[in-house]
């Protein structure tokens, strides 16, 4: 588990880099939609395929948005780690 200095460090990160990456913000709210409109079509899945390939749809954009996140703010492979509790 990660310390919480750490931890407080890369608060500290996302908090100083929040303006300086604006220009981002429209990827995270269209990435963030993307996942609303996969959810929505999972709860309305009638067939075995589409619950089978929604979920999975679903997990792979949002291993792309964590990394699209990761990049943004700059982390290394290891602070990845802290932020999803596997340090």
């Amino acid at each position: 588990m990660a310390a919480p200095k750490e931890i407080a460090d890369l608060v500290e990160r996302f908090e100083n880099n929040k303006e300086s990456h604006k220009s981002g913000h429209y990827n995270e709210v269209q990435g963030g939609d993307l996942m609303l409109s996969l959810h929505k079509q999972l709860q309305e899945a009638r067939t075995p395929h589409e619950q089978t390939a929604l979920p999975r749809q679903i997990e792979a954009t949002d291993r792309q948005i964590d990394a699209l996140v990761y990049e943004l703010y700059g982390l290394t492979k290891e602070e990845n780690g802290i932020v999803e509790g596997r340090e």
